[in-house]
């Protein structure tokens, strides 16, 4: 049979009793995705052992249209219905960095055709659940708001960047951006005098200003100094994206993206590596991480009389 499966703001939990908070997981309550059962049991465990209510996200080869579902009823104290979601269908409402999400479901007709018909989006990679991060991250900025934080300063080299006065409306939605001008060969590049900067910390993130239409040929190299390798941001993939639709007028084509570069990638990982540990960081080179103290932006060597110009904003170490 089928289902009607929408996503729903609340706290829930698993068997284990630990309760998770997804007040803000879904992206549309009124939105819903129609699913086929391929599998339906009744968990009749002993005592001893216990079920699980996390989604599995399996994998699929039937028709991506009618999403797989394994629909598990609890039986035993303590445990919930759940849904384990193809991720087709779980990404339509929600992120998959979630893992588990509440749920709304019903019997529908496998014709059924939703009144509010979940759409697709763009997702990032599948990664730890936020709960399970490590607790010894330590989020830091670099540039936000139009400041440089942190101790960071410019350092760049054949490059040059614009005041914060000139540029305190070239950012995201208008706000305070930075931006720079690097001709060949040149690097912009941003260097802390605190030491340990990049220590527990999993992963760089950035916005960059696309244009117009909303794609760049922008071929700048994020990388972090100290021995690391640079990472073509044509390879990377977007996670954020600013504006929003609908609510974005007049600035609806004024595109930024949003990426984050898990660290493990500029020791040579690769550039959809996901690691949500810093002690898989060690640092690049002959560096240990603790040496590290640069985030440096260079223009590719195909042409060392180009000139490129572009900003960015919200610079963070995550």
């Amino acid at each position: 049979g089928c289902w009607e499966v929408k996503c729903k703001n609340e706290w829930t939990k698993d068997f284990y009793g630990e309760h998770y908070d997804r007040t803000n997981a879904c992206y549309n309550e009124s939105a819903s995705v129609i699913v086929r059962t391929v599998d339906r049991c009744r968990c009749v465990y002993p005592p001893s052992s216990i079920s699980t209510s996390i989604p599995k996200l399996r994998s699929a080869e039937a028709d991506k249209d009618k999403a797989l579902l394994i629909l598990t009823l609890a039986h035993g104290a303590g445990d919930l219905d759940h849904l384990d979601l193809s991720k087709w269908a779980f990404e339509k409402l929600a992120e998959l960095r979630w893992g588990v999400i509440a749920l709304r479901y019903r019997p529908v007709p496998c014709d059924y055709v939703p009144a509010q018909k979940a759409s697709s989006h763009y997702f990032r990679r599948t990664r730890d659940w936020p709960e399970l991060r490590s607790q010894q991250i330590v989020p830091r900025t670099i540039f936000n708001n139009g400041r440089l934080q942190n101790g960071f300063t410019d350092v760049s080299w054949s490059a040059w960047m614009h005041p914060l006065e000139e540029t305190k409306q070239m950012g995201i939605l208008q706000g305070p951006g930075i931006c720079a001008t690097i001709q060949g060969r040149g690097v912009f590049a941003l260097k802390t005098d605190v030491k340990g900067i990049f220590d527990k910390t999993v992963a760089f993130e950035f916005w960059l200003y696309v244009g117009k239409n909303g794609w760049s040929e922008n071929a700048s190299l994020p990388d972090v100094a100290g021995g690391c390798s640079p990472v073509r941001n044509l390879v990377l993939k977007p996670i954020m994206f600013q504006p929003n639709q609908p609510n974005c007028l007049p600035l609806c084509n004024d595109y930024w993206w949003g990426y984050r570069v898990y660290l493990p990638t500029f020791a040579g990982a690769a550039a959809d590596t996901v690691i949500n540990d810093p002690k898989w960081f060690n640092g690049c080179g002959d560096n240990e991480v603790r040496d590290l103290h640069t985030v440096e932006f260079r223009s590719l060597p195909w042409d060392v009389n180009s000139t490129k110009f572009f900003c960015l904003d919200r610079l963070h170490l995550v």
